[in-house]
């Protein structure tokens, strides 16, 4: 699928979405009165067609924001796409193993918090994206410590260690010929 197709259609499902969601809460709305308020319903008895126009009016916002906001993230997430395909294997696994951890940690949240869904629903959606941020910053800040993925552009040296190439001297034959190595290591040109 090329990009322009998956914004596309991602823009439309996310209008779709948006659009079911406000028609769903606008039908799911308590006509009855609540405290001094007049009740929905007695607005209904003296306005006739009021509910239906709230139905519609609230369907057509959801459409609204959905259009306006599906564009949007849909280039969002292609841009993270992008940022994904220039990340060495290391990142990507950090990244991986720190949404896994930021995961781990919000699943005792979300157990405790489903008990009141009208509270605990936004509240841990805010902690998962929170800890999957913090896990993620951890895991990258020890990217460095997943040794059995190779650095990009690191070669293996014969002990099996990782040779850097940012400090590999070329060196003319003349100089192995004629045995001027050790001058060259007493100048501090080569380590060793």
């Amino acid at each position: 699928m090329s990009l322009r197709n998956f914004r596309q259609t991602f823009a439309i499902l996310f209008t779709l979405i948006t659009t079911a969601v406000a028609f769903t809460v606008s039908r799911s709305v308590n006509w009855r009165s609540v405290g001094e308020l007049p009740s929905l319903a007695d607005l209904e008895k003296n306005l006739p067609g009021y509910r239906l126009f709230v139905i519609a009016a609230t369907t057509v916002l959801g459409m609204l924001l959905g259009a306006i906001i599906g564009p949007k993230l849909a280039a969002r997430l292609v841009s993270a796409g992008n940022a994904l395909d220039r990340m060495s294997a290391r990142d990507k696994l950090a990244v991986v193993m720190g949404i896994v951890i930021g995961l781990l940690i919000t699943t005792p949240f979300l157990i405790l918090l489903s008990r009141s869904p009208a509270v605990g629903l936004p509240i841990s959606a805010l902690l998962c994206v929170a800890f999957v941020y913090l896990g993620i910053r951890a895991a990258m800040g020890m990217r460095d410590e997943f040794l059995f993925v190779p650095k990009p552009g690191a070669s293996r040296g014969t002990d099996g260690s990782e040779v850097e190439h940012d400090r590999c001297k070329i060196l003319d034959t003349n100089v192995v010929i004629d045995g001027r190595i050790a001058d060259i290591c007493k100048a501090g040109f080569i380590e060793g």
